[in-house]
């Protein structure tokens, strides 16, 4: 019989058989939250010119005071022409190259315009309101580092560069695979002990919560034949998760499945609630990951286990972080294994205030509808009073 692990030794023994996903070259326009498989390297020094920050006169120093003549006119994007000397400036706006001769840019707020003349103000320092050509950005300055994420900022720069595309680790492919003859697919009629199919909805939008969208989904009733079939479909999928089937009763097909397929079995059980029947497989570099028919069990696994591989596949760290903060109502628990009851998280002025969504077991979703993050209980009898501090996961993607 296979040994029941503790959650713990399963998380790592999950994350000890995932491996990073080779680094692909993808388009920056796709790339956004992804993790950098390479270092972000400026092309040039920056800004490429001395450039304007504000809309005004670029000017010389010794006209502060005077009175000077307005001889050009420089908008952004056209390179001026006429150089800057004593008794004239150029009219100049936001983002546009100084004029040769520039030693200052002054606010057009603060000058006092007459037709072609404008009359400078009595200060005037060095070089204000100009960005200096390469005052920015070194050339072959290291940016942004491997393992770093890409961020909307992180795309600027590269845009800014002309670089079209970056090496990133890839997100993985996920095939999801729903097995049950009680189930109804969408739009069918529903029999006299029939149920709708709910976990691989919920397992798909888990999945882009994140980052996946590359996401198939099949089913199989309760026949070997059906199994295999939809693994056949599975070809190609980095991850396969499977819900229902994997316990130890007559038609718990999935362990048997796999290992007639040539997977591996890692572990069969996992001393956890929910979510204790819980297949961890591999072949070669796919990974099967077989949760319980109970939702609540797949939504935790899913949180715990499956996010955990995505992170690591895609070169993030697993950070699932644990917060504090105080129950909202008493709560009385006493559980033979570790124990992650769904909660709802929402801040007060200046605590965090949980109220616990346990509903009447690990199928009942309508209870839990509202829940945004897991309080995790060890093993044993809990009495806690109205605001006692207990400490809680979110439940969300790789972060």
């Amino acid at each position: 019989m296979q040994e029941i692990i503790s959650h713990n030794k399963a998380l790592e023994l999950v994350l000890n058989h995932t491996t990073v996903l080779n680094p692909e070259q993808t388009p920056i326009a796709d790339a956004n939250g992804m993790v950098m498989a390479e270092e972000l390297i400026s092309d040039k020094s920056y800004p490429l010119f001395d450039r304007s920050l504000m809309d005004g006169f670029a000017v010389y120093i010794e006209d502060t005071g005077k009175t000077v003549v307005v001889s050009d006119e420089v908008p952004a994007g056209k390179a001026p022409v006429t150089k800057i000397k004593k008794g004239f400036c150029a009219e100049i706006m936001t983002g546009a190259p100084c004029p040769p001769g520039t030693q200052a840019v002054v606010k057009q707020e603060d000058v006092i315009k007459r037709g072609d003349k404008i009359t400078l103000p009595e200060i005037i320092k060095p070089n204000q309101h100009i960005a200096k050509k390469g005052s920015e950005c070194d050339e072959k300055a290291v940016l942004a580092g491997k393992g770093d994420y890409v961020t909307p900022i992180v795309i600027a720069n590269l845009a800014t560069f002309g670089r079209q595309s970056v090496k990133v680790y890839p997100n993985p492919s996920i095939a999801i695979i729903t097995t049950g003859s009680e189930l109804a697919q969408p739009g069918e009629k529903l029999g006299p002990a029939q149920i709708r199919i709910s976990n691989g909805p919920m397992l798909s939008a888990m999945a882009q919560n994140a980052g996946i969208t590359n996401i198939r989904h099949n089913h199989a009733n309760d026949t070997q034949e059906e199994l295999t079939q939809a693994f056949e479909k599975t070809i190609g999928a980095d991850i396969i998760i499977l819900t229902g089937g994997v316990s130890d009763g007559k038609y718990d097909l999935v362990p048997d499945t796999l290992s007639k397929l040539g997977a591996r079995i890692i572990l069969r059980k996992v001393k956890q609630k929910p979510g204790r029947s819980m297949v961890f497989a591999k072949k070669g570099p796919q990974l099967f990951f077989g949760l319980t028919g109970a939702p609540l069990g797949n939504h935790f696994c899913f949180h715990r286990y499956v996010t955990a591989s995505i992170c690591k596949m895609t070169g993030r760290p697993h950070m699932n972080e644990v917060f504090c903060g105080n129950l909202s109502a008493p709560l009385s628990i006493k559980t033979k294994t570790v124990f992650y009851i769904p909660a709802r998280a929402h801040r007060t002025e200046n605590k965090w205030l949980l109220t616990p969504l346990q509903g009447k077991g690990a199928s009942d979703i309508f209870s839990t509808c509202t829940a945004n993050a897991y309080i995790p209980f060890m093993k044993g009898s809990h009495s806690l009073a109205q605001g006692s501090q207990v400490k809680f996961e979110w439940i969300g993607g790789c972060r």
